[in-house]
């Protein structure tokens, strides 16, 4: 077995993260939980709620339904009060959920390569995390096929494309409700900005963000009919 290796070398600030977690009520556990580990990593941790939550920095984002099949309104409400609330004090936005997990020093030792230094310098925006096409499932929901960062793992936005987000994302998808937030922001992003997913995989192929449990992977066949699996399989 591989052993994760924890880059030791990962200072607060350096760069300047944002960590803002979707929970509701019913699910503190998840966000003590949360806050009492690898948050405390995070430069700021925020979480999004339907009401405060004791002893934690809590964004409230009222709905007339805040059950899990209408994140994407949710996301339509936060997304502009996340911005206007810490516009200018960090560089990159890191939207979880309260189930994920990350390892805060590797992401910063990422966020400071080389590759994403570069690509942060060109000024247009970045769109970071798990990618995932749906194009061949995706048309019951939005309509048309786009890119997307899978939710599970998270995905982060630099602060230009937070901007840039804050702004138009009134104008996607306005009152449609879905759990598909995830998919629902890729193509939000692409239509609206122009900003596709970057590439985040490592050298040798591995993906940074895993948007699926050890054990489902350890488990997982590939079905015997390959070209229905490209269609309809994650």
């Amino acid at each position: 077995a591989k052993h994760i290796q924890i880059w030791p070398y990962a200072e607060p600030n350096k760069p300047r993260i944002l960590c803002w977690a979707f929970t509701r009520t019913g699910f503190e556990d998840r966000a003590k939980a949360l806050q009492e580990t690898w948050g405390k990593g995070c430069d700021k941790l925020v979480f999004v709620s339907n009401e405060v939550m004791v002893k934690m920095k809590t964004l409230v984002v009222k709905l007339d339904d805040d059950s899990h099949g209408n994140l994407w309104q949710k996301m339509q409400m936060s997304i502009p009060k996340i911005y206007d609330t810490f516009k200018g004090q960090f560089d990159y936005f890191y939207k979880i959920d309260d189930d994920t997990f990350a390892i805060m020093p590797n992401l910063r030792k990422y966020l400071l390569s080389p590759q994403i230094l570069k690509l942060k310098a060109e000024g247009k925006g970045l769109y970071l995390g798990r990618s995932m096409d749906s194009r061949f499932y995706l048309n019951s929901v939005s309509g048309e096929g786009c890119r997307f960062n899978v939710g599970g793992s998270g995905y982060i936005f630099d602060d230009v494309a937070m901007k840039k987000l804050s702004e138009r994302i009134g104008a996607c998808f306005p009152g449609r409700r879905t759990s598909a937030d995830d998919m629902l922001i890729g193509c939000c992003v692409e239509t609206e900005l122009g900003i596709l997913p970057v590439d985040t995989r490592d050298a040798n192929g591995g993906e940074r963000f895993h948007a699926f449990d050890p054990q489902f992977c350890n488990d997982y066949h590939l079905p015997r009919d390959t070209q229905k699996a490209m269609k309809e399989d994650w």
